[in-house]
């Protein structure tokens, strides 16, 4: 999905989760506009995402709080895991 298109979902996500809902989902840890990979273990592969402090502040920005910004993943393909809330 476009990182265009990510606060959208998030904000979906949000609203459809009840008080106290959690939403687990790992997302960028660096600026990733667009990336493509024709044969990623057989199949193509489409990246786009944002570094690790946008994301953080897209959750935010969609109502939630965040529990856990954990870095995660080994060298050369890590990614950000969030725990947030819907308060």
């Amino acid at each position: 999905m476009p990182r265009e298109k990510h606060f959208q979902l998030l904000e979906k996500i949000f609203k459809c989760l009840k008080s106290n809902g959690v939403f687990l989902g790992t997302l960028g840890l660096n600026d990733n506009p667009y990336e493509m990979n024709e044969n990623w273990h057989g199949a193509p592969m489409y990246w786009s995402h944002y570094d690790r402090h946008t994301n953080r502040h897209l959750l935010q920005s969609a109502g939630f709080q965040i529990e856990l910004d954990e870095v995660t993943g080994r060298p050369g393909d890590q990614f950000v895991l969030f725990r947030a809330k819907k308060p």
